[in-house]
């Protein structure tokens, strides 16, 4: 037992003291290389998703099925006037307005959503889906769409998809 434990399963391939571990050994090392290029190219997608989204001019949020924040870029941050949120903090937090709230509720109920939120004499529309993975609602993707409307034009139209109010 002792040879086995006093392996170095970061490089296991160095150490071929025992023929009969070399498989093994050999094995090892092969699901390290794949695991360190998965993590690697997890990290770029991940380095290429954030640079996107904190690059929009549109507020977007991601949250989980508790309402909980996945993601959430600077824009949405600076819209809702509030600090970027870590990950998990309560969306509710964001934002305390009902049409804010309800959208959040609605998409994590399974409906889509659009609302019309009023912040600082601007009009920002949030428009709120639910994300499902084998026919349940897993979470949620919110939009929030600077809507303000130059004098002179109408207001712009608003509807909720999914449910009457």
């Amino acid at each position: 037992v002792l040879p086995i434990n006093r392996i170095d399963l970061e490089n296991p391939g160095e150490q071929y003291e025992y023929e009969e571990l070399a498989p093994l050994l050999a094995r090892i090392s092969h699901q390290n290389k794949q695991i360190h290029r998965q993590i690697r190219e997890m990290t770029e997608k991940q380095e290429e998703f954030s640079v996107i989204t904190e690059n929009m001019n549109e507020g977007l949020i991601v949250i989980d099925k508790k309402a909980n924040i996945v993601s959430c870029n600077q824009s949405a941050a600076d819209i809702l006037e509030v600090e970027k949120p870590p990950m998990y903090t309560s969306v509710f937090a964001l934002n305390r307005k009902e049409a804010f709230r309800s959208a959040a509720e609605t998409a994590l109920a399974g409906h889509r959503d659009e609302q019309a939120l009023v912040l600082r004499n601007r009009t920002y529309q949030v428009i709120a889906n639910p994300v499902e993975h084998d026919g349940q609602v897993v979470g949620a993707v919110m939009l929030v769409l600077d809507v303000t409307i130059s004098a002179g034009n109408s207001p712009p139209m608003f509807h909720t998809s999914s449910r009457h109010r």
